[in-house]
């Protein structure tokens, strides 16, 4: 039943022939089978001699060792505490260890988000000290701009050059799951976009912070889907932020994907319908939200690094060299 589905179904045909295409649909499910045994100790389930053909014939995926197709395996969480001492600490925890003292403040937005704006400050922060509003991109958090060792973190740097820093949690995201009158659950509740965050998220939380501190204007520093909003938000009421932001710093800038040159990206904008059809059939309604994420970092990641490094290659950087293996 489930093999019929896969084969009627537009969107999973589409990423089947994009895996043939790449050689990668053996890598996975034999990385697949690897997981799931260390996780579990039982059987894998035999993987039939052949998958049924798709414009063409798929790869065979035969039963494999670990080491027969390159994997390196790491499966201890205290392998990764050696590594890097701020593993599955809190954002607090991390603020706290590195001198800096941490606040944590809801609002609401307009149409009745509840959203938790963080802000970080040193006993050395002079009163009326310039504010600066950092926002984070897609599928992320205000954990972003702390997550880089402490000497080079954006928030950190911040701090310590005379800012007071606060930084937004946009809806949907791990630090802003509520709703006055929403389940995070419904579909109604993920029915928004980049549009919305601009519209309601932006000024909720920049008003908050301006109200707080007693200022008049913020530094508004925005990365990747942090500035999109802010776009939209800029075009939408030009006058009313021209009195709330005295300077927009885009990183990674982004307003349109016409041309993006990112293949999974691509693949999925011409299946947009298909793919949102199918995930609605199934009732999920956020495809990447953070528990899914998290703990797919964390299991890919922490067991099979070289293959969390190809698709890092897809969806993040172009050069996963550059990142830093520790940190990410």
């Amino acid at each position: 039943m489930m093999m019929n589905f896969i084969l009627n179904n537009k969107f999973i045909l589409e990423i089947l022939k994009y895996w043939k295409q790449t050689n990668m649909l053996s890598k996975i499910l034999a990385a697949t089978s690897v997981i799931y045994t260390a996780q579990s100790n039982m059987q894998v389930l035999e993987i039939n001699d052949k998958i049924t053909e798709i414009n063409g014939t798929l790869p065979v995926i035969p039963s494999v060792l670990p080491e027969e197709i390159g994997l390196d395996i790491i499966t201890k969480d205290d392998e990764l505490k050696k590594r890097d001492p701020d593993f599955n600490k809190t954002f607090l925890e991390i603020v706290a260890e590195n001198g800096f003292i941490f606040e944590q403040h809801p609002v609401t937005t307009e149409d009745g988000y509840i959203l938790n704006v963080f802000r970080i400050r040193s006993t050395e922060t002079k009163e009326g000290a310039p504010v600066v509003f950092f926002q984070h991109g897609v599928v992320d958090s205000a954990d972003c701009w702390i997550m880089n060792y402490p000497e080079v973190a954006p928030a950190f740097k911040a701090v310590r050059a005379g800012y007071d820093v606060w930084l937004g949690n946009q809806r949907g995201t791990k630090y802003s799951m509520n709703h006055k009158t929403l389940s995070n659950k419904s579909k109604e509740y993920w029915s928004f976009s980049f549009t919305e965050m601009g519209k309601y998220d932006a000024p909720a939380q920049i008003e908050l912070a301006l109200r707080m501190t007693g200022n008049k204007k913020v530094t508004y520093v925005g990365h990747s889907q942090g500035t999109t909003q802010m776009f939209y938000a800029l075009q939408a009421e030009p006058e009313y932020w021209g009195q709330k932001v005295n300077l927009f710093v885009a990183a990674a800038p982004v307003t349109r994907l016409d041309h993006t040159t990112n293949p999974l990206i691509k693949l999925f904008a011409q299946i947009q319908g298909t793919l949102r059809n199918t995930l609605y059939f199934f009732k999920v309604y956020s495809l990447l939200g953070d528990a899914v994420t998290s703990a797919g970092v964390h299991l890919v990641c922490g067991t099979i690094p070289s293959l969390c490094q190809f698709l890092e290659g897809f969806a993040i950087t172009h050069d996963p060299s550059l990142d830093d293996e520790d940190r990410f």
